[in-house]
C-alpha cells in the first residue's frame, strides 16, 4: 500500500521539467501562427515566457540535474554570444535593432537551458517531440487550406507558393522539413500506440505536400541531407523506409498531378480554375489519407508475424544503399557526358547562381540554380565585416548595412540570408568564433551521447532530433531562420536535449521494475503496457 506514495514522491522532481516542456511547445504553437514570432510583440512574449519557464524549473526542480562539465561549457558559450551581442550596444550603428537582437538571443539561451533540463527526463523528451509534431501538423493543414479552400483561406504573398501561417515560404518549407523527420521516427517507433503511429504517418504525408507547395529549394535540399543523416543514425531503418514509402508514394503522385494544374501553381489563375483544382485536390488528399491509414494498419498487423533477422536487415540495407549509390553515379555520369563542355556549364550555372533568380513556376523552379540576390547580400556582409573585422557593427544592424550598400534594383532585405554572414558582419570575429565554438561543441556532445545510448527507442529519437538539427543548420546557412522564433525555438531546445541527454533519470531509484514500466509506457506514462500483466515478475 506504500508503493503509490513512494512513486508519487519520486516523480515530483520531474514534474516541473515536464510541465515546462508542455508550456514551451504550446508557446511554439502560438509562435507558428503568429507569423513565426518574427515581429517584436510575439518575439518579446516568447522571450519573457522562456525565461519565466527556466526560472520556474530552476526553482521548483531538483537541485542539480544538468551534467557539469561540457554541457555547462556549451551553455556558457551561448551565454557569451548573448553577452557579446549586448556589449555591441557600445558601438552599434542602431541601438534599437541591437537591443531587439540582444533580447532574441537571450530567449534562445533560456530555451537551450530548458532543453538541457529536459534532456534528463525521458517523458519530457517524448512529449516535446509529439507536441512539436501536433503544432507543425496544424500549420501544415492550414497552409494546404490555400490550395484546398481558395475562397476561405488566401495567401498574402501572391506568389502561388504557400507561406502562411509563418508568412515566409522558405520558413514554412523548413518547418515542414523539420517536422517530417520527427514524424518519420514517431510513425516507425514500435513502442508508441498504433493509432498515434498512424497519425504520425498521416502527418508525414501532410508535411511532404506542405513542403511541395512552398517550392522552397533550400528546404528540399536541407531535407535531403537530414533524411540521409536520419537513415545513417536511426536504428529503425526498415520501419522508417516503410513509412517513407507509405507517405511518399501518394504525396509524389499528388505533387505530380498538382504541378500540371494552373489553378494550383499559377498565381494569376482565375478563381474558377482554383475552385476546379481545389475540388479535385480535396478528393485526392482524402484518398491519400485513407491509403496511408489502410496500408499502415496492414503493415502494423504484419509486424507481429514478420520476424526479420539482423543479418537479413543488414543485407537489405546494404543492397538499398548500393542501389541508390549506383543510381546516383549512373545519373551523374550520363549528366556529365551530356554536356559539350563541363567547365563551360559550371561557369554558366555559377553566373546564374550569382546574378539571377528563378524565372519559372511550379516544380521546375526546384531545378533552377540561383541565389535569388543572396550573393549580393553576402558580398555586402563581407564588405561591412572588413571595415570592422573584430567587433562588427552591432547585433541585428544588417538592415542599415544593406541600405548603405545595396545596388539599384535590388529589393530591400533585413537579413543577409545566412546566419554566418549576419553574425560576421554584425558581431565580427568574436561573434563568429563564439557561435562556431558553440555549434561544434554541441554537435560533438550530441553525437557522443547518441553513441552511448543503448536503448533503441531513445536512440532512435536522439538520431531523429540530431537529423532535424542538421536540417536547421543547413537551411539557416542560406536563409534568415535565426530571426524566426518558431523555427529556432525547436532547434535550440532539441539541441539542448541532445547535449543534456541522460538515459537514466532520477526516477531510476525505483529499480528495475520501475525502469521496465517506464520504457513500456507512452508519452503520458498512462498508456497500456506491452506484453502480459506478469511482465514485471521477470525482475
Amino acid at each position: 500500500m506504500t508503493a503509490l506514495p513512494v512513486r508519487s514522491f519520486l516523480d515530483k522532481p520531474a514534474v516541473p521539467i515536464t510541465v515546462a516542456t508542455v508550456l514551451l511547445f504550446l508557446l511554439e504553437a502560438f509562435s507558428i501562427f503568429a507569423n513565426g514570432a518574427y515581429f517584436l510583440g510575439p518575439m518579446t512574449l516568447d522571450v519573457i515566457a522562456a525565461w519565466f519557464l527556466l526560472a520556474a524549473v530552476a526553482w521548483l526542480g531538483p537541485n542539480s540535474v544538468i551534467q557539469p562539465g561540457w554541457p555547462m561549457i556549451s551553455l556558457g558559450l551561448l551565454f557569451s554570444l548573448w553577452l557579446w551581442s549586448g556589449v555591441s550596444m557600445l558601438w552599434t550603428i542602431s541601438a534599437d535593432l541591437t537591443w531587439d537582437g540582444f533580447n532574441r538571443t537571450g530567449g534562445y539561451v533560456a530555451i537551450f537551458a530548458l532543453g538541457l533540463f529536459a534532456g534528463t527526463d525521458k517523458r519530457a523528451r517524448n512529449i516535446a517531440a509529439w507536441i512539436f509534431l501536433a503544432a507543425s501538423f496544424a500549420a501544415g493543414l492550414y497552409s494546404l487550406g490555400v490550395k484546398l479552400l481558395p475562397a476561405e483561406i488566401t495567401d498574402p504573398n501572391g506568389l502561388g507558393r504557400t507561406s502562411i501561417p509563418l508568412g515566409y515560404t522558405n520558413a514554412l518549407g523548413l518547418l515542414m522539413a523539420m517536422a517530417f523527420i520527427v514524424a518519420l521516427y514517431l510513425a516507425a517507433r514500435p513502442q508508441a500506440f498504433w493509432i498515434m503511429r498512424m497519425i504520425a504517418a498521416a502527418a508525414a504525408l501532410i508535411f511532404l505536400l506542405g513542403l511541395f507547395f512552398t517550392l522552397s529549394r533550400g528546404a528540399f535540399l536541407a531535407l535531403f541531407a537530414g533524411t540521409a543523416t536520419y537513415f545513417a543514425l536511426v536504428p529503425l531503418r526498415l520501419r522508417s523506409l516503410t513509412i517513407l514509402s507509405i507517405a511518399g508514394v501518394p504525396a509524389l503522385l499528388i505533387c505530380w498531378w498538382s504541378n500540371a494544374q494552373v489553378g494550383l501553381m499559377n498565381p494569376s489563375a482565375t478563381l474558377t480554375l482554383k475552385y476546379q483544382a481545389a475540388s479535385t485536390l480535396r478528393l485526392y488528399l482524402l484518398l491519400a489519407l485513407v491509403f496511408v491509414g489502410l496500408v499502415f494498419i496492414f503493415v502494423y498487423l504484419a509486424e507481429s508475424k514478420l520476424h526479420i533477422s539482423s543479418r537479413k536487415k543488414t543485407i537489405a540495407g546494404a543492397i538499398l544503399i548500393g542501389t541508390i549509390t549506383v543510381a546516383c553515379l549512373t545519373y551523374a555520369t550520363f549528366f556529365a557526358t551530356s554536356k559539350p563542355s563541363l567547365p563551360a556549364w559550371v561557369a554558366q550555372e555559377w553566373h546564374a547562381f550569382a546574378a539571377s533568380k528563378p524565372t519559372t513556376n511550379g516544380a521546375d523552379r526546384l531545378l533552377e540554380i540561383s541565389s535569388t540576390v543572396r550573393w549580393q547580400l553576402w558580398k555586402e556582409a563581407i564588405t561591412s565585416w572588413k571595415e570592422h573585422p573584430v567587433i562588427g557593427l552591432g547585433a541585428q544592424t544588417f538592415p542599415l548595412i544593406h541600405l548603405m550598400q545595396r545596388q539599384r534594383g535590388v529589393a530591400f532585405a533585413k537579413q543577409a540570408h545566412g546566419a554566418e554572414f549576419d553574425i560576421l558582419s554584425e558581431l565580427g570575429l568574436v561573434g563568429i568564433i563564439l557561435a562556431g565554438s558553440f555549434l561544434c561543441l554541441t554537435m560533438v556532445l550530441a553525437l557522443n551521447n547518441f553513441r552511448k545510448n543503448k536503448e533503441n527507442s531513445q536512440r532512435g529519437l536522439a538520431g531523429a532530433l540530431f537529423s532535424m538539427a542538421i536540417i536547421y543548420l543547413i537551411h539557416s546557412s542560406y536563409d534568415w531562420d535565426w530571426n524566426m522564433f518558431a523555427l529556432t525555438l525547436p532547434f535550440f531546445f532539441f539541441t539542448g536535449v541532445l547535449v543534456g541527454w541522460q538515459p537514466v533519470t532520477g526516477r531510476a531509484a525505483l529499480g528495475g521494475i520501475r525502469h521496465q514500466r517506464l520504457d513500456e509506457l507512452d508519452i503520458t506514462g498512462q498508456g497500456p503496457l506491452k506484453g502480459n500483466k506478469n511482465t514485471t515478475s521477470k525482475h
